[in-house]
């Protein structure tokens, strides 16, 4: 039976959950009534392992009745979420303190892969199902939680001239370690006797890992840093030389390669006049007034060609995304999509109709809510098509044409929203290279929770965007219309010399992404 309701809803709602306020519900279960135990479990430390086992087992029984991406890594990623479950609860046993435990389900977080999952405390403020009070102890309890979490990146100092191309770890400059010379080109083999490919797949417990959809295999360039190197703080590497294998020992925390220093100097707008270009870096979706602003400046230009910048974005507000759109474009800007969901009869029904209506943009959804249909192989969903429409600001560009959007691997959170919108309209033309980890399309609406009895609070996306899937290759939504990628030499420089790579004079003449833009008739 199909039921269809057409209704304006905020567009946060269907926008990656750790960018702002959107319409926030929290998952039956383990509602936090009793003041009492929030105290008591602030105060002591120790839990029972009967405590922890109800804890664990409440955390998976409600991420597979409601999290979709379990199936989804299952079917069409070859990745059983659950094997990792069962591998995690079956150290409960030797587990003896709460830190230990509380590290535990951070793990269990980290292997669905989805990167907002266990850092649900910022959005404590709009999770009406708690008092202020409750928000207030949960904050405190769980910002303790999350200093027990090893921070690799903090924590160990090394760092090595390696990127990850191509398919193999590639040393991009030649080093010595411990009397061994380790040339330029070599690639990794081995770390620790285990071949690195086999190893990164034990990473997926322990940190988020990119995604190289040309080759379908996790990856990260900074692969030694992990739990094996923390807690040895030793690792080896094997390399692969021309003909010659070579070995070596490190110790995590010497230091080998100095990390640049990101510089942002050059403006984020600037005008092309002898290619009639306007060029508009947007690294941060934040900052409104800066684009508000300036943009209109050029109104009175002739302007050719429009290109956004995108790279680098780690996230932000999302609304800042379609207030930049807005300031472009000529004409009502439309895109449409789908969105599923683990069929359950609760499943927004809590959302309540709203609009969003101001000088900078108008947003308004229409959701056709289509029960109990049977898709992604045997997963029994809900589906909800949504279209959406930005309508142009009467202060902005005014421009018709097509907005070239460059992107790399390197966007997050809200950073992904610009470019998703891009692969779902032909106003805008995605360049550059793929997403390099999972990515939940245009969404999604998030629910959270707390454990019973150690009250982590934890959140996950309930839906997932099946907008224009074809294929298991187009499942993580990390496509890229036009393909330009880095050469090795251009992925080197880019992570080694920070500092110019937005001067007018590289972007024009050495940028491959912008290079490609000019080139279009």
């Amino acid at each position: 039976m199909k039921r269809i309701y057409v209704i304006a809803v905020p567009i946060l709602l269907f926008i990656t959950v750790s960018c702002g306020q959107g319409m926030w519900k929290k998952s039956g279960g383990a509602a936090v009534k009793d003041i009492a135990i929030i105290k008591k479990t602030n105060i002591i430390e120790t839990m029972s392992q009967a405590e922890m086992f109800e804890d664990f087992n409440y955390l998976v029984k409600n991420l597979n009745e409601k999290h979709i991406m379990i199936s989804i890594l299952k079917d069409y990623y070859n990745y059983d979420v659950n094997k990792e479950f069962d591998k995690l609860r079956n150290t409960i046993q030797f587990i003896t303190n709460k830190k230990d435990f509380i590290i535990l389900v951070y793990r269990a977080l980290v292997a669905l892969q989805e990167h907002h999952c266990p850092y649900a405390v910022s959005h404590l403020p709009y999770i009406s199902a708690y008092s202020d009070y409750e928000k207030a102890e949960l904050k405190k309890i769980n910002n303790k939680y999350h200093c027990w979490v090893p921070n690799y990146y903090m924590k160990i100092k090394i760092r090595l001239p390696i990127l990850y191309y191509n398919g193999e770890y590639v040393v991009y400059k030649t080093f010595t370690n411990a009397n061994t010379v380790i040339p330029k080109g070599a690639t990794v083999l081995k770390i620790d006797g285990q071949p690195v490919s086999d190893y990164i797949r034990t990473l997926l417990i322990y940190k988020y890992l990119n995604w190289d959809s040309s080759k379908k295999v996790f990856y990260d360039d900074y692969f030694y840093l992990s739990d094996a190197s923390l807690k040895n703080s030793k690792f080896s590497l094997t390399f692969k030389a021309g003909k010659n294998t070579l070995q070596s020992e490190f110790d995590s925390n010497q230091k080998l390669q100095k990390i640049p220093k990101k510089e942002e100097d050059y403006p984020k707008i600037f005008y092309f006049t002898n290619i009639k270009t306007l060029y508009i870096r947007f690294p941060k979706c934040n900052d409104t007034e800066y684009y508000k602003k300036n943009i209109p400046l050029y109104k009175t230009n002739d302007i050719k060609k429009v290109i956004v910048d995108i790279r680098g974005n780690q996230g932000g507000i999302p609304l800042a995304t379609f207030t930049l759109i807005s300031y472009l474009i000529g004409d009502p800007f439309t895109y449409s999509g789908s969105k599923v969901v683990l069929h359950q009869e609760s499943n927004y029904s809590n959302y309540k109709p709203m609009s969003i209506y101001n000088e900078l943009a108008s947003v308004e959804l229409n959701i056709e809510f289509e029960k109990t249909l049977k898709i992604l192989k045997n997963i029994l969903v809900d589906i909800l098509d949504f279209k959406t429409t930005i309508f142009p600001s009467p202060e902005g560009l005014n421009y018709p044409g097509i907005i070239y959007l460059i992107h790399d691997k390197d966007l997050y959170s809200s950073g992904i929203v610009f470019m998703n919108i891009g692969l779902n309209t032909d106003k805008i033309l995605t360049v550059g290279m793929p997403l390099g980890w999972p990515n939940n399309g245009m969404g999604g609406g998030a629910s959270f929770d707390t454990l019973p009895n150690s009250k982590y609070l934890y959140g996950f996306i309930l839906d997932f965007d099946v907008s224009d899937i074809k294929n298991s290759d187009s499942v993580y939504h990390n496509e890229v219309e036009q393909f330009v990628p880095y050469t090795f030499d251009e992925t080197v420089y880019r992570e080694t010399n920070d500092g110019d790579l937005y001067s007018p004079e590289y972007l024009t003449n050495k940028d491959s992404l912008v290079k490609w833009v000019l080139q279009q008739k």
